[in-house]
């Protein structure tokens, strides 16, 4: 039914803040029935106003909507919702100022079922795009549990970067990917990649001397 909508009518409504059940449709249609839409459906919902958001919210629904557990390796879901965030990816290298599109990505700390290397060579290239995501703290956690992984450092390194800037204010996810951060620099080997860089972000952005000269 919603392949038989008129295309920019579809794209218009997602742009100006359709229904949160609305976009649960969309997104469980590109995972079950990908060939409902066009491959460019991405390309066409980022462009215009509006657009960045709506492909942010339509990721978040895409993760939120895949299996939590996978104990028989990858299942095709996962596969096809890490083309779609690939493609939101390459959207985003193509032009940075559609950075915001990928905010809904932290949404996927959450689908455990996914695999882990994956998740972080995405979530590598996200938060490079913009650290601002929402569940920065999850997305930390779940970096956090691969503290051997350089990209896992480098992702905590971007996210301790961007929780600068509270002014004071307390912000529990700030203090979250800190932790989350300090916790993988301490259980991470001395001379990993990316370690000393982490260490310094904590200096940097967290006060932690402690651990700013850590190499």
């Amino acid at each position: 039914m919603l392949g038989d909508l008129d295309p920019g009518k579809v794209m218009d409504y997602l742009r100006a803040d359709a229904p949160e059940e609305v976009f649960d449709r969309f997104a469980a249609t590109l995972l079950h029935s990908p060939d409902t839409f066009d491959s460019d459906f991405l390309a066409t919902l980022i462009s215009g106003d509006g657009g960045p958001a709506a492909v942010s919210t339509l990721l978040g629904d895409i993760a939120r909507a895949l299996p939590l557990e996978d104990v028989a390796g990858p299942l095709a879901l996962h596969q096809r919702a890490f083309q779609l965030w690939d493609q939101a990816l390459d959207l985003v290298d193509g032009d940075p100022a559609l950075a915001p599109a990928l905010v809904g990505i932290g949404h996927f700390a959450f689908a455990e079922g996914t695999d882990q290397h994956q998740w972080l060579t995405r979530t590598l290239r996200t938060v490079a795009a913009t650290p601002n995501i929402k569940y920065p703290d999850r997305v930390a956690q779940r970096a956090a549990r691969s503290a051997q992984d350089p990209d896992a450092l480098r992702i905590l390194t971007a996210l301790v970067a961007g929780s600068d800037g509270s002014q004071g204010q307390i912000d529990y996810r700030a203090h979250a990917v800190v932790r989350a951060a300090q916790d993988a620099l301490d259980t991470s080997e001395p001379g990993t990649e990316g370690r000393a860089d982490l260490g310094q972000a904590l200096g940097r952005y967290a006060n932690d001397v402690e651990r700013a000269t850590a190499w």
